[in-house]
């Protein structure tokens, strides 16, 4: 009987499905190899991601280990330890909870303590500037005393035993607040006091008229006075200083010993001199007489008086001269640089004569011997000659006591320039160059 397959009638017929069953294996070896090689990606990606994981917690380890180990505490004051450690002692606190963070924690953490450490740091480091800069101040003051305020000695004191957190602004203490200004009053007290110092042991000088009155002249060596001077300052570390500062204020730099010498006798010539005037004698009024002995005695009273500007007598003495003489009293112009100006001047003219040239001159009252050119002026017109030895002495006799004619008074501002002007002023001579 046949059997039917649906197909035909026939002879029986068996499927051959080997291609079937063979893509079929094919297709599950193929799912089976893709399956192991995901497999084994993803042991590799898990291997990978453990040992990155490990590799983090190992350098977060060590940063932490580095934070740590970054501390810089040698050198802080004693009375900074206590807060310094105690602040310290708090960031090992912190850093031994790190153990038990996770992963995303673990960056603010470290950045937490990095901050802890670097506040750590800063107050170490302000605490060993606090202490460096107290250290110089004391030593400065330490030097020259005179330079500062009592206070400062005060507040070394509570700085060095004040902990940082308490010493506030105190901390940046500035020198320059201490510095006190110098005492300049006590300059023109050393300078009286020598001054007076010189008047007790000047000795008799000469004798001087003016306006018909007599006066006794002492006067002191010049030495005398620097090496008193010098030995006032020099003994005086607040005297010194003084001195020394305007020295520095008006000239512009720091003197060396023999320009403060300098400067200190430039300022004693300014307010005295090296001689002291007594009081009048007697009153000497010129006399009609006709004898040379008068005559001389008035010669040296009218140069006196002209050279103290006295109208009258420059009057008399222009009087004894050609006619048409002109004798006009001025005042010197300041010439920047070079001088102040202000010194009395008298201008002299004379016509020429038959046996003189014109004259036509200008002679400084307030410097040289301007009583020598009037006497030699007066001896070339007035018919009379005294000679210089002669105009030297007291009453125009052959001997006897030495007469000066007196200096033309001035003003401070009407002086010579002094070596330190003079000094300041080829100073900025040279800076306008």
């Amino acid at each position: 009987m046949a059997i039917k397959t649906g197909i035909g009638v026939g002879a029986a017929q068996i499927a051959d499905t080997s291609g079937i069953m063979n893509a079929y294996g094919r297709q599950i070896a193929q799912q089976q190899r893709v399956a192991a090689a995901q497999a084994q990606r993803d042991f590799l990606s898990a291997e990978k991601e453990k040992e990155r994981a490990e590799r983090a917690a190992a350098k977060f380890d060590e940063d932490l280990a580095d934070i740590m180990a970054s501390a810089k505490l040698g050198g802080i004051r004693n009375i900074d330890v206590e807060e310094i450690t105690k602040a310290y002692n708090e960031v090992k606190d912190f850093y031994s909870k790190a153990g038990s963070l996770k992963d995303s924690e673990k960056p603010l953490f470290r950045a937490e303590l990095r901050n802890r450490m670097n506040t750590i740091n800063d107050a170490a480091i302000n605490s060993k500037e606090v202490e460096k800069r107290r250290y110089d101040i004391a030593s400065k003051v330490a030097q020259n005393p005179w330079d500062y305020d009592p206070k400062v000695i005060q507040d070394l004191d509570y700085i060095n035993k004040t902990p940082l957190s308490k010493l506030g602004g105190m901390a940046n203490m500035d020198i320059m607040n201490y510095q006190r200004l110098p005492n300049f009053g006590l300059i023109d007290t050393i300078i009286d006091d020598t001054y007076d110092l010189g008047k007790e042991n000047a000795k008799f000088a000469a004798q001087v008229f003016e306006k018909g009155q007599r006066y006794k002249v002492k006067r002191v060596e010049p030495a005398f006075i620097r090496d008193n001077l010098i030995q006032k300052f020099t003994t005086s570390p607040e005297a010194l200083r003084a001195i020394s500062n305007l020295y520095s204020r008006e000239l512009g730099k720091q003197p060396t010993n023999e320009e403060l010498t300098n400067y200190i006798m430039d300022k004693y010539k300014t307010k005295h001199s090296f001689d002291y005037v007594g009081e009048p004698l007697d009153l000497e009024r010129p006399r009609d007489s006709s004898s040379d002995q008068d005559k001389l005695s008035y010669r040296q009273q009218i140069i006196s008086g002209a050279i103290q500007g006295d109208d009258d007598s420059i009057e008399k003495m222009r009087a004894q001269l050609p006619s048409g003489s002109k004798i006009t009293k001025k005042i010197s112009i300041a010439i920047p640089g070079v001088s102040k100006g202000g010194y009395p001047l008298l201008e002299i003219y004379i016509p020429s004569t038959d046996k003189q040239e014109e004259i036509n001159e200008v002679i400084n009252l307030a410097s040289g011997e301007p009583g020598i050119r009037f006497n030699q002026l007066l001896n070339n017109y007035s018919g009379e000659t005294i000679s210089y030895s002669k105009f030297g002495i007291e009453g125009a006799k052959p001997r006897g006591n030495q007469f000066i004619t007196p200096k033309r008074t001035v003003t401070k501002a009407k002086k010579e320039l002094t070596w330190a002007e003079k000094q300041k002023a080829e100073k900025d001579k040279k800076n306008k160059k």
